[in-house]
This record gives structure tokens, sequence and C-alpha cells, in this order.
């Protein structure tokens, strides 16, 4: 059962990787096959004459603006997500644990300034981006990924996985991360990957991440039955 476990763990991980690199593959030949098409410009601009491009082929103009909008609705969900997180966080780890005994309305009216705070600094900030905003957007998504992905899904799924297994699991996807774009812009001189073999740094970041994860879990001591029991074994309920 246990070794059903870590090959489900594996197998998700792996599938993962797969789908992303299929999906870059994809996003490549698309960008190198356009011939007589529309400019591969970055940004907004280029998915509005990339979406105008499609929906003229197809001689239904109306769509492209389903297409663009699409997008900015994600964009704007993402937005407000993470602005309510940046708001709520300030007032609960910070102004809640200084007032303590502080009422619910002045919470409440704490809360709505932070926002408005924030929301204007948010604005201000995307009135002029850093250069490198998609590049860092692109490293820090590719971080996250590789670094978090195999260790939360043995977490998961595999009984034996342990904190050791999980923080060198980590440390070590990381580490290749961040050594990868650290010799990609050593050999091109400007902020990039390298991709061994052909794959994106999260490929091989995640394998590595994950056979960490096996070798040193099995290597240190396991987790205890307690919460063994807790995280993989269900109560009987008495009839």
């Amino acid at each position: 059962m246990e070794t059903k476990n870590v090959l489900g763990s594996i197998a998700l991980a792996l599938g993962v990787m797969s789908a992303t690199a299929t999906f870059a593959e994809t996003k490549l030949s698309m960008a190198t096959s356009w011939g007589g098409g529309p400019p591969m410009e970055t940004g907004a601009k280029g998915f509005a004459e990339m979406a105008k491009f499609l929906t003229m082929m197809i001689e239904m103009p109306w769509l492209a603006g389903i297409l663009v909008a699409a997008p900015f609705a994600a964009v704007m969900s993402t937005m407000d997500s993470f602005l309510l997180m940046i708001s709520s966080s300030i007032v609960r780890d910070i102004y809640q644990k200084k007032y303590p005994d502080a009422s619910a309305q002045r919470i409440k009216s704490v809360t709505y300034w932070t926002t408005i705070i924030v929301g204007i600094f948010a604005m201000l900030a995307a009135m002029n981006p850093p250069r490198y905003l998609q590049d860092l957007i692109i490293f820090t998504g590719g971080g996250l990924s590789t670094t978090f992905l195999a260790p939360m899904a043995l977490s998961l799924y595999w009984k034996r996985m342990n904190a050791s297994g999980a923080i060198s699991g980590m440390v070590a996807g990381f580490l290749y991360h961040g050594l990868a774009y650290l010799v990609g812009t050593q050999l091109t001189g400007q902020f990039s990957a390298y991709y061994l073999a052909g794959f994106d740094p999260f490929v091989p970041g995640s394998i590595i991440s994950l056979m960490t994860c096996i070798v040193v879990a099995r290597l240190t001591q396991p987790p205890s039955d307690a919460i063994v029991i807790k995280f993989f074994y269900r109560k009987k309920k008495s009839n």
C-alpha cells in the first residue's frame, strides 16, 4: 500500500511536469509558425493582436472581445485576492497583535483604510512597472512549483514522508531553480534560465526535488504513529 502511494505521488508530479512541458512546447511552436500572422508582441497589446487575428481567420470577429476579456478578468481576480490577502495580513498579524482589545468596528475601519492605501501603492507601481516584470513572474512561478510540488504531493499520499524529507526536497528544488537561472544569466548576459537537455528548469528541478524527498525521508526517522493515524486513517463510526 505504501509503495502504491509513493508511485501515485510520482505519477502526479510527472503528470504535472508533462503537462507543463507540453504547454511550453505548444507555445514555442505557435510562436515560430505564425508566418504572415500578427507580430508576437508582449503584454496586453500582443494578446489583443493575436485574438484579433484568430477571430478574423474564423470570420467571427465578435469573439475577440470575449478572448481579450478572459485574461483581464483573471488578472482582476488575482489582483483583488492579493489585495485582500495583504490588507488582512497587515491588520491581523500587525495591528491586532499590537491592539488585541480593538473593537470590531475599529478593525473594520482599519481594514478599509489599509486596503485603500495598499491599492493606491499597487496602482502607482503598475503605472511604471519594472523592466523585467514578466521575467520575474516566470521566475517566481517556476520557483514555487519546483520548490513545493514534490514535497506537497508526497506529504499528501505517502505515509513515510517526514519533515526532513520535505525540507530537503524544497531546498534541493529551490537551489536547482536558482542555479539554472544563474548559469543561464552568465551564458546569455541577460536574465534567463539554462535549459538542461532542452527542458525548462521546472522539469529537472522537480525530479531532483522528488528524488531528494524520497531518499532523505527513507534515511531519517519516520513520522510518529499519531501523525500517521491522524492524517491517513479515518475513525470508524459506531453504529
